[in-house]
């Protein structure tokens, strides 16, 4: 749970250092840019995509996990089909900054639910369950 929480950290991080609070634009620093796509795709992607599937497998435990594997994986396309649409109308009818303000909310409310349901991810993905 701890992996799953630090990969969206650092994928808040990078979105916080790209996100342009009224200043001269994203672009216009290039090396916030760098260092946000850094913090996104080195550290955050990795860390998160493979502590999920690697935090799910054992919370399915000993039985048969295709089926649920496959699922997490349709889940998975379907936001990857869903969120740039949102992510268009957000940019369109509102601003870039919104959207990544948004981004970085919506990361840190997910890692606080991990946070706060721990315990029983733990309890869950313990080897001494049967």
């Amino acid at each position: 749970a701890q992996l799953v929480v630090g990969g969206q950290i650092f994928f808040a991080t990078g979105i916080a250092i790209m996100t342009d609070y009224g200043g001269e634009g994203m672009y216009g620093n290039m090396a916030k840019f760098y260092s946000g796509f850094f913090f996104i795709f080195a550290l955050g992607f990795p860390v998160n995509d493979t502590s999920v599937v690697g935090l799910f497998s054992k919370v399915c435990g000993n039985k048969p996990q295709g089926t649920l594997q496959g699922l997490l994986a349709m889940s998975s396309a379907i936001a990857r089909l869903v969120m740039p649409i949102i992510s268009a109308y957000i940019c369109q009818y509102l601003n870039m900054s919104v959207l990544f303000i948004s981004l970085v909310v919506i990361l840190l409310v997910s890692a606080l639910i991990v946070l706060r349901y721990r315990f029983i991810i733990d309890l869950l993905s313990s080897s001494t369950r049967h």
